[in-house]
C-alpha cells in the first residue's frame, strides 16, 4: 500500500517518462504538440488521460452549460462510425456522467483494466495504450476540428 506522497510520485514520475516518450511525435498536424496536456482549442471539449492502480482511462470530456454540451456530445455521435474506425480501442458513450466534481458532463472513454500505475511492469502496456489512443484522438480531431 502506498501512501499518498508516494503515490503521487509515482504518478508524476509515470507522466513524466510518458511525456519524454511522446516528445518526438509530431501531431496529425504536423505540429510539436504537449500530448499529456493536449488543448482541443474548443472550450469545453477536452481529451483527459489517468492511470490509477486499477485501470488506464482515455476519453473525450464535454462540459459546459447542458445545451452547448448536448450538442458538442451529439456532433461526435453523429460521427462515430468514422470516429471508431479512426481511433483504436472499445468506447463507451455516456450522454450524461458526474464527474469526480459531482458535476454533469458527457463523455467518451476506453478503459485498460487490470493495469497498476504503482506496477512499472505495467507500463509499457498503459504507454501502448495511451499513445494509441491519444494519437487516434489526434487523427479523429485533425479532421473534425473545423466543425466545431
Amino acid at each position: 500500500m502506498y501512501n499518498r506522497n508516494e503515490l503521487a510520485r509515482i504518478k508524476q514520475e509515470f507522466w513524466t517518462s510518458f511525456g519524454r516518450y511522446m516528445m518526438p511525435i509530431l501531431s496529425a498536424g504536423g505540429e510539436k504538440i504537449n500530448w499529456i496536456n493536449y488543448k482541443t482549442g474548443i472550450k469545453d471539449i477536452f481529451f483527459k488521460m489517468d492511470v490509477g492502480i486499477s485501470e488506464a482511462v482515455i476519453a473525450i470530456e464535454f462540459t459546459g452549460e447542458e445545451f452547448q454540451r448536448k450538442t458538442n456530445y451529439e456532433k461526435f455521435l453523429s460521427d462515430r462510425i468514422l470516429f471508431e474506425a479512426t481511433i483504436p480501442g472499445n468506447w463507451k458513450w455516456i450522454a450524461e456522467y458526474q464527474d469526480e466534481n459531482r458535476k454533469l458532463v458527457s463523455i467518451i472513454r476506453s478503459e485498460l483494466k487490470g493495469v497498476n500505475i504503482t506496477d512499472k511492469k505495467d507500463w509499457p502496456e498503459i504507454i501502448s495504450f495511451l499513445k494509441s489512443g491519444i494519437i487516434g484522438l489526434d487523427n479523429y480531431w485533425v479532421m473534425v476540428k473545423d466543425f466545431y
